[in-house]
C-alpha cells in the first residue's frame, strides 16, 4: 500500500513539474485536461441549442497516467446548422466531415474560445511598445542641435598660440599692415603645437600672404587701473574723434604726405600719448604813455617811450589719453591730462635813446634826492639827470605760463554730428616779469666815468597761480579738417614783487635829504592781489596723416590786476612811501598768431 502511495505521487509531481518546464506556470498556450466533472457548454452566438442530452465525450474517456497536452489535433466536428455566410463576423473555417459517432456535438466548438480571447491581449500591449519609440526617435534630434554651435574651433587658437612666439611679417618701422577676415584665411600652425583640425567640409586652407596680412592678431593693451577707474558706457569705440564714423577719421592714409612719412601706408592703432610744438608771434599792448624825457630849451617837448611790438615765442604740450579705444582709434579716449609751458623767447625789449641840442632834462621831480658817498662827493641827482647829454630808456618784459589740465574728450559722442565739445579743469602759473632802466650821461661818454651817470631801475614781477576753465568746440568741415574755439578763463592770486633803485654809475645810492621822508634806496616791497586771466586760441587743424596734425590760428591773452613799472614812478622821486606802496591796477593783452604740429603715439 504505501509502495503504490509512493508510486501515485511520484507519477504526479513528474506530471506537474513536467507540465510546468514546458509550458510555464502561465503560459501554456492551451489548457490542460484534467478529469473534471461534467461540463455544460453553452451554445455558440448564432448557431442552434446544443441538445439536451448531450454528454461530453470527455466524461466516456478513461483518466489516464500520463497528461494529455493538446485537444487541439483531434478533428473538427462540422456544426449542423452552420452557415459561414451568413455568419458576419470571421470565424475560422472548418473543413468539412463526415458525422461523428457521438452525433451533432457542439462541445468541440467551445476549443476556440480560449484560444481567441487571449490573442487580443497581444495587440494591446504591441500597441503600447509602439508608443515608446517615437519618444526615443524624438530626443536624438536634438542632439544635432546641441553639437552643431561648435564654432568655438577658432577661439581657443589665441591662447594656443602665443603672439610672442609667431613669426611677424617685416614691415618698416612705424607701420602696421591690415589684418584679413579670420574665417577665410587659416593661420600657419606652429610646428611646436601640432596642426589644427580644418573643420569638416572646409576648402584647401589659404595661406596668408607677407606683408598683406599678419600671421597672428595684434594683441590690444591692457587697460590700467587709472583707464578702468575713468571708463565710461557709450563713448568708448566713438566719438568724434572715434574711427568709424563720418566725422571721426583719425586721419588719412593715402595722401601725399601721409605717404611721404609712412610709406606706403599709415600706422595704426591706439595712441594715448600726444605731443605738439608750436611757434609763437605776439605782440603786447603799448604801456602808459609815461614820458621819461623832455628838451631842456623846452620842456613840453617829451620823449622816451618805449615799447617792442613783436617778438618770438615757443609752445610745447605733453600728454596722455586714458579709456583709449584699441580699435585702431587715435583719439576716442574720455579723459586725457595734459601739460603745457610757452613763452617769449628774448621776451618783449625795447631801448629809447632822447638827445637835444640843448640838453635833456626829466618831468620826474629830483629834488632832495642825493648820492651821497662822502663830504665831498655828494651830489644830488638833479646835478646829474638834468641837463645831460642824453637819456637813454630800456624796457625788458618776460613771459612763462605753465599749466596742468584734466580734459574730457567727446563730450557730444556723435560721430556723425560735425559738432563736437570739449572741457577741461586745470591749474595754471603764469609769470610776467617787467623792468624799465632809465639812465642820464651827464658829460663824457658812457663807462669813461660812472659818476657822470646816474640810473633809475624799477623791476615788476607778478606770479599769477590759481584755476582756469577750458572749453574746446571744433566743427568739422571735413574728416580731417575741423575749425576750433578754445577759450580759457581762470581766476588767480598775483604774488608782485617790486625792486625800486636809485644809484649812481659807481654804485653810490640815492637817500632822501627831506626829514619828513627819511630813507634810501633801494625800496623792496610785496602785495598780493586777484586777477583775472583768458586765454583765447581761434584756428584750423589739418590732419595730414594718421597720428599727424597741424593747426594755424590766432591768440589773444588779457590779464588784469597787473603790477607795471611804468605805474610805480611817483611825481616827486623822494615820496619813498609812495614807492612802497604798489599800484596794480594795470592790464596786460598779448595776442599774435601761432602754428602748430601734434603727433599722437
Amino acid at each position: 500500500m504505501r509502495a503504490l502511495l509512493f508510486v501515485t505521487f511520484a507519477a504526479v509531481g513528474t506530471w506537474t513539474a513536467s507540465a510546468w518546464a514546458q509550458f510555464g506556470l502561465y503560459g501554456s498556450p492551451e489548457m490542460v485536461n484534467l478529469p473534471q466533472a461534467e461540463l455544460t457548454m453553452l451554445p455558440e452566438p448564432g448557431s442552434p441549442a446544443t441538445p439536451a442530452s448531450y454528454s461530453s465525450p470527455w466524461r466516456a474517456r478513461p483518466a489516464p497516467n500520463q497528461p494529455v497536452y493538446s485537444a487541439t489535433p483531434q478533428p473538427a466536428v462540422q456544426r449542423p446548422a452552420y452557415t459561414p455566410v451568413a455568419q458576419p463576423v470571421a470565424q475560422p473555417s472548418y473543413p468539412a466531415t463526415s458525422p461523428s459517432a457521438y452525433g451533432a456535438a457542439t462541445a468541440p466548438q467551445a476549443a476556440p474560445q480560449p484560444a481567441y480571447v487571449p490573442p487580443q491581449a497581444p495587440p494591446q500591449t504591441r500597441a503600447q511598445t509602439t508608443y515608446v519609440p517615437p519618444q526615443t526617435t524624438y530626443v536624438p534630434p536634438q542632439r544635432p542641435q546641441q553639437t552643431q554651435p561648435q564654432a568655438t574651433y577658432i577661439p581657443p587658437q589665441r591662447p594656443y598660440i602665443p603672439a610672442q612666439r609667431r613669426p611677424v611679417a617685416q614691415v618698416p618701422y612705424g607701420r602696421s599692415v591690415q589684418q584679413a577676415p579670420p574665417q577665410p584665411t587659416y593661420v600657419r600652425p606652429n610646428p611646436a603645437y601640432g596642426t589644427p583640425t580644418r573643420p569638416k567640409g572646409a576648402g584647401a586652407p589659404a595661406m596668408p600672404a607677407v606683408p598683406e596680412a599678419p600671421l597672428h592678431p595684434q594683441p590690444r593693451p591692457t587697460p590700467n587701473v587709472i583707464d578702468q577707474m575713468l571708463a565710461e558706457p557709450g563713448c568708448q569705440e566713438g566719438g568724434v574723434y572715434g574711427g568709424g564714423g563720418v566725422y571721426g577719421a583719425c586721419g588719412t592714409d593715402g595722401s601725399p604726405m601721409a605717404e611721404a612719412i609712412y610709406g606706403d601706408g599709415a600706422a595704426a592703432g591706439c595712441c594715448p600719448w600726444f605731443a605738439s610744438v608750436a611757434g609763437l608771434a605776439l605782440s603786447r599792448n603799448e604801456p602808459n604813455r609815461f614820458y621819461w624825457s623832455a628838451n631842456a630849451a623846452d620842456a613840453s617837448e617829451q620823449d622816451g617811450l618805449v615799447y617792442q611790438s613783436w617778438s618770438g615765442g615757443v609752445e610745447v604740450r605733453f600728454g596722455r589719453r586714458f579709456c583709449c579705444s584699441a580699435e585702431g582709434s587715435c583719439l576716442a579716449g574720455t579723459w586725457a591730462l595734459e601739460g603745457a609751458y610757452w613763452t617769449v623767447i628774448n621776451g618783449f625789449e625795447g631801448e629809447r635813446v632822447v638827445r637835444f641840442p640843448g640838453g635833456v632834462v626829466t618831468p620826474i621831480m629830483l629834488n632832495s634826492v642825493q648820492f651821497y658817498n662822502t663830504v665831498a662827493d655828494q651830489p644830488m641827482a638833479t646835478d646829474i639827470i638834468d641837463g645831460a647829454v642824453e637819456h637813454r630808456i630800456r624796457r625788458r618784459d618776460e613771459i612763462h605760463s605753465v599749466e596742468i589740465n584734466l580734459i574730457r574728450e567727446g563730450m557730444l559722442c556723435d560721430p556723425c554730428n560735425p559738432l563736437d565739445v570739449n572741457w577741461g579743469i586745470g591749474v595754471r602759473y603764469f609769470r610776467f616779469d617787467e623792468r624799465v632802466l632809465f639812465a642820464a650821461l651827464h658829460g663824457g661818454s658812457w663807462g669813461a666815468d660812472p659818476t657822470e651817470e646816474a640810473y633809475i631801475n624799477i623791476r615788476d614781477e607778478n606770479n599769477l597761480i590759481g584755476l582756469q576753465f577750458t572749453v574746446d568746440l571744433n566743427y568739422y568741415l571735413h574728416p580731417n579738417w575741423r575749425v576750433f574755439f578754445t577759450p580759457r578763463v581762470g581766476i588767480y592770486e598775483n604774488h608782485i614783487e617790486q625792486n625800486f633803485q636809485v644809484y649812481r654809475g659807481d654804485g653810490v645810492v640815492g637817500r632822501s635829504t627831506d626829514p619828513n621822508v627819511p630813507g634810501r634806496f633801494p625800496i623792496r616791497s610785496r602785495g598780493d592781489a586777484v586777477s583775472f586771466l583768458t586765454q583765447l586760441d581761434v584756428g584750423v587743424n589739418w590732419r595730414f596723416a594718421r597720428n599727424w596734425g597741424a593747426a594755424i590760428g590766432y591768440r589773444a591773452v588779457v590779464a588784469t590786476g597787473i603790477g607795471l613799472a611804468d605805474n610805480q614812478v611817483p611825481p616827486w622821486l623822494v615820496d619813498l612811501p609812495e614807492i612802497a606802496h604798489i599800484d596794480y591796477n594795470g592790464e596786460l593783452i598779448l595776442h599774435g598768431a601761432f602754428a602748430s604740429v601734434t603727433y599722437n603715439f
